[in-house]
């Protein structure tokens, strides 16, 4: 069966991924380029946000966030070759995330963070540079084992179906400032619908994929940025 590819669908999605990167450069010029000094009465402020951001020793431990663990892999389908959905999912999930460690790097740029806001923006690069590099390689591999598969290029079907749940890459230049408040906020608001975004592509794929580790990876992300979403969600809450 000939595979229908996607060329325009991916074309749209390159170029919604530059119109981020450069919406991220003039963010990184907008925080450069400010001045540090008192906020005024209009700026959002962060202090004692969730009630431990003036705590030094705050961490993120209490709302138990986990790496992905390869070790869960089930040696039952962990070499089944993938299919459309498996690679569309790996091919569209790398932008996705790194979206989302742009963001984060943006927010680090941002001085007088809370400690919590910092270390949560710390967890998301480390976490999702990691799943990154994983998802990476598993394109790459089958690439080269099976030149055939043209694993960088799923078909039509996938890409759309898989693709339907990035409605969460959203990056708005307003909600993002200079001072620590509007920083936090505009980060916040902006990568709660992100992760949403990422869990829904998780399940479409954990219903049409095949391949142990892209199911795998699928299963943590939904359960892992559930609780991430649980512990935004709080901080947005509590957010004076």
């Amino acid at each position: 069966m000939v595979r229908t590819r996607a060329p325009r669908r991916l074309a749209a999605f390159t170029l919604s991924l530059l119109a981020v990167t450069v919406l991220a450069t003039l963010l990184t010029v907008t925080l450069l380029s400010s001045t540090s000094g008192p906020m005024d009465s209009e700026t959002p402020r962060v202090q004692d946000l969730s009630g431990r951001g003036s705590d030094p020793r705050a961490d993120l431990d209490s709302f138990g966030f986990t790496s992905f663990d390869a070790g869960t892999i089930p040696q039952e389908g962990a070499n089944a070759l993938p299919n459309d959905y498996d690679l569309a999912f790996a091919v569209m999930m790398i932008p996705h995330h790194q979206s989302a460690v742009d963001m984060a790097d943006m927010l680090l740029m941002t001085d007088g963070l809370d400690p919590l806001i910092r270390q949560l923006g710390e967890w998301i690069i480390k976490d999702q540079r990691t799943e990154i590099d994983l998802m990476t390689e598993f394109v790459e591999a089958w690439d080269k084992a099976h030149p055939e598969l043209d694993a960088w290029h799923p078909d039509e079907a996938a890409i759309a179906a898989v693709g339907d749940g990035m409605g969460g890459m959203t990056h708005e230049h307003g909600t993002m400032g200079s001072s620590p408040g509007f920083a936090t906020y505009g980060f916040l608001t902006q990568m709660i619908p992100h992760h949403e975004g990422a869990i829904e592509m998780c399940r479409v794929t954990l219903v049409n994929g095949v391949n142990a580790f892209v199911k795998s990876l699928c299963t943590h992300i939904i359960s892992e940025q559930a609780v991430e979403l649980e512990a935004m969600e709080k901080l947005l809450r509590d957010y004076p």
